[in-house]
């Protein structure tokens, strides 16, 4: 029998060399597609997926962020992930989740189509005079504080860019005197958000994988950088790509005492169900506790998610997050075939099953 094939869909293969190596200690074969040379004929008919391969959707929203220079890779992952799935390939963190990576107010509505709790938010599309009226709506919210801390964030973003606290309304109006410029510079789409900034010590990240909770890792949210991404401890120089060691108190670290109580849990499975409906198998969901003890989601990371191995080995765990992805795959792969030869040979008469139809890349142009 050959071994299961996995397509990894990237914009930076050193981005994944954790999942590679996870995914090639389970016995798959993995092929880097990379989001920057696409050619695809749409109009050619391609035969059906093998049973044994799947694609992995790494699109990462922040990439023209960290890699200067380079093009927002969004258009061309929203193609080529649609192609994908119009030939019947699965996708894992297809089409749906493609569109919540990318914009932080689809995250916040279906949050809010699911009962889950985020904070107050205005979408704002324009110039200074439209930011201009945007704060004087938002002064005539009721219970308005104009001495609350205000987060604006691009809608589109990652890797804590562009993200700006400030103290309170005053301090941003004179920010929008002072830089009018910065307020049309937010968002690569053009989009920003004016949101509450909710005041807590930490910020809970939970880790699904195959829409289960795999588990949560605290952060502290203190810290002098906006950069949560787990994996920015992982690299101690982007030439060697070592595991690096942090002498000071661990930004992450991964704990065991959540859910503890019965409105946790009920948040986990709330979670659980949003992530279903939108199609979103891989996720990291970002949330945050208030001083009245309510659970706030701060953003959801529906694509592009990564491990810290430092949490990860000081935690002592004995599967880490890319281990779990490639059991969960794994176990999505023999369903799959199961079901395929099931349709095959319905009776079970125990007769010859054709050979797989040839791996994508094969069967039509693929990226390269």
């Amino acid at each position: 029998m050959s071994k299961p094939q996995v397509y990894i869909l990237n914009e930076k293969k050193e981005w994944d060399t954790g999942l590679v190596q996870a995914l090639h200690d389970h016995g798959f074969v993995c092929h880097m597609w990379s989001l920057h040379n696409i050619f695809i004929s749409l109009s050619k008919h391609t035969p059906p997926p093998a049973p044994s391969s799947i694609f992995i959707n790494r699109f990462s929203p922040s990439f023209y962020w960290r890699d200067k220079g380079r093009i927002n890779t969004l258009g061309s992952v929203r193609g080529l992930v649609r192609w994908l799935e119009s030939q019947g390939h699965r996708v894992i963190n297809g089409t749906q989740a493609v569109e919540l990576e990318a914009s932080k107010v689809a995250q916040y509505l279906a949050c809010r189509q699911a009962g889950l709790r985020a904070p107050y938010t205005t979408m704002v599309v324009g110039a200074v005079d439209t930011w201009r009226d945007a704060l004087q709506e938002w002064k005539k919210r009721p219970l308005h504080s104009s001495s609350a801390p205000i987060v604006i964030k691009p809608n589109c973003g990652g890797s804590g860019q562009n993200v700006r606290i400030f103290e309170n309304l005053p301090a941003l109006e004179q920010e929008l005197r002072e830089s009018p410029e910065w307020f049309s510079q937010v968002s690569v789409d053009g989009v920003a958000l004016m949101q509450d900034m909710i005041q807590a010590s930490f910020i809970y990240r939970l880790e699904f994988i195959g829409g289960d909770l795999f588990y949560v890792v605290k952060i502290r949210a203190g810290s002098s950088s906006l950069n949560r991404c787990p994996c920015e401890q992982n690299l101690s120089t982007e030439e060697d790509g070592a595991a690096a060691t942090c002498a000071r108190a661990p930004k992450f670290e991964i704990v065991h005492t959540f859910p503890q109580n019965e409105s946790e849990w009920m948040l986990v499975q709330t979670l659980r169900r949003m992530l279903r409906l939108n199609n979103v198998c891989i996720a990291g969901i970002e949330i945050m506790q208030d001083a009245q003890q309510r659970w706030w989601i701060i953003d959801c990371n529906c694509v592009n998610t990564n491990y810290n191995v430092v949490a990860e080995k000081n935690a002592d765990l004995a599967v880490g997050g890319n281990a779990r992805i490639a059991q969960w795959l794994g176990g999505a792969l023999l369903t799959a075939e199961a079901e395929q030869a099931e349709e095959e040979d319905p009776g079970g008469s125990g007769g010859a099953r054709a050979p797989p139809p040839a791996p994508p890349e094969a069967a039509a142009p693929g990226p390269r």
